[in-house]
């Protein structure tokens, strides 16, 4: 995502500038004005960027370790981490808000689409010590539900 100009504007300017952008957001009133201002407003990288981003607070929120988060999101290390420390120091409203979101039950059918992804992962792990997850491994069956 670009970056903002490194050339300073003034506290006073860039208060009315977040003001102006939260009021605007707020005024859009339905689910298809939000997808088609955002859609216009950001790039595909932008937006992009930014689901994953909401994404990884929603996965950090439920607990998942960061080398899942990384696999599932093709996110690198230094993403996670530098996200994992922003998140613990974010105020309890930020958190309750992405508390909400993660538990939302569309966020339970992402959950399961994540959950299949890790299926693989979690069969490789278990491989090492477990010589009926070798063997379902090697079969090929990594997403078969038996």
């Amino acid at each position: 995502m670009p970056r903002a100009s490194k050339k300073k504007i003034s506290k006073t300017i860039n208060l009315e500038l977040k003001e102006y952008f939260a009021s605007l957001i707020s005024g859009l009133k339905s689910k298809k004005q939000i997808e088609e201002f955002m859609n216009d407003f950001l790039t595909p990288e932008e937006n992009l960027m930014l689901a994953k981003r909401l994404l990884v607070y929603m996965m950090f929120e439920n607990k998942y370790p960061l080398v899942t988060i990384e696999s599932i999101l093709g996110v690198s290390d230094e993403m996670t981490r530098v996200h994992k420390n922003k998140y613990a120091v974010k105020n309890k409203i930020f958190h309750s808000i992405i508390h909400t979101l993660a538990k939302k039950q569309r966020s339970k059918q992402l959950w399961k689409k994540i959950e299949h992804y890790l299926k693989p992962i979690d069969l490789m792990m278990r491989s090492k010590n477990d010589m009926k997850a070798r063997a379902k491994l090697y079969s090929g069956e990594l997403f078969d539900d038996k």
